[in-house]
């Protein structure tokens, strides 16, 4: 599966794809996925439908990484990733528009034995049963309908059909969590942070949509190396674990723990951007986008 369906997934040419299709290959390959994943049989077939019609015409090479770009799961901790592409793939945060250009996006870069040592402290806490706590929240505590349905599918998706792990069995997934803590292999990660008294005690809140923004770009320009990305809330949780493996003078008491963001290879040399990890359902653009503005004739083009 993993050699053939990005090749039809990623294809620009119709005879191609019209070949895969007259042959069955894309059921061949839905039936290998729902056994591996346990799921229900229309759902990796309608997105994988979904992905041959989405790619079967000519897209810029921008939109391709869009549409392929995912989270890694497992990386090789033993292919080091060189400085300068890390340097490389921070200096195109500075083409970035923020509020009135402030910027206010401070990373910090860890590797080696700093990175280790992250690793190892953060563990030992959540071995200990303390799950620490982060200086903000990541979402609201009562959701809209349809927030709540991309968060119930994601963990079913996720802990169920992709790991085997029963929704009542906390163990079993506290285990799958685990991983968040050694940065799920990756040889670099990144402390993404903010000034902590404008955005949390003034709370302006247009500096984390400027995070966000930010953390887009990185993973976006980590895909186009052929680089893995993992952002990491969990991370967030143990800004005190930070602080102390990493000095003030790096990561200084007014700066925020936005999230962590691991980089590196991916096991086995695949390439993420034909050869996707765990993928899960995304809300369809009209679950998510209104229409109302527009004139009707051109809606209906």
């Amino acid at each position: 599966f993993f050699s053939v369906a990005p090749f039809v997934a990623m294809s620009h040419d119709k005879a191609v794809l019209d070949y895969f299709r007259e042959k069955k290959i894309a059921k061949l390959m839905d039936d290998f996925v729902c056994e591996l994943l346990k799921a229900k049989p229309a759902e990796p077939y309608a997105f994988l439908e979904q992905r041959l019609a989405k790619m079967s015409g000519r897209q810029p090479a921008g939109l391709q990484l869009l549409a392929s770009r995912h989270c890694t799961h497992k990386f090789d901790p033993s292919r080091p990733v060189p400085r300068k592409v890390i340097h490389e793939i921070l200096d195109t945060t500075r083409t970035l528009p923020s509020s009135a250009n402030t910027q206010p996006w401070h990373i910090v870069v860890t590797q080696g034995a700093t990175r280790d040592r992250l690793c190892e402290k953060m563990l030992q806490k959540f071995d200990a049963g303390d799950d620490g706590k982060a200086q903000y929240e990541n979402r609201p505590k009562d959701m809209v309908d349809r927030m709540e349905k991309a968060v119930n599918d994601y963990g079913r998706q996720f802990y169920e059909e992709h790991f085997g792990v029963p929704r009542g069995d906390k163990a079993g997934r506290r285990e799958k969590y685990r991983p968040n803590y050694e940065f799920w292999g990756a040889p670099v990660h990144l402390i993404l942070c903010c000034p902590y008294e404008q955005s949390v005690e003034e709370g302006v809140n247009g500096i984390f949509l400027d995070m966000g923004t930010v953390l887009t770009a990185i993973c976006l320009a980590a895909h186009a190396h052929g680089l893995g990305a993992k952002p990491q809330f969990s991370v967030a949780k143990y800004h005190d674990v930070c602080r102390e493996v990493i000095s003030k003078a790096e990561l200084p008491d007014d700066m925020l723990v936005v999230c962590g963001l691991s980089i590196g290879w991916p096991a086995d040399g695949r390439d993420p951007r034909t050869q996707p990890d765990f993928f899960p359902t995304r809300l369809s653009v009209d679950e998510t986008t209104r229409w109302a503005c527009c004139d009707p004739q051109w809606v209906a083009a």
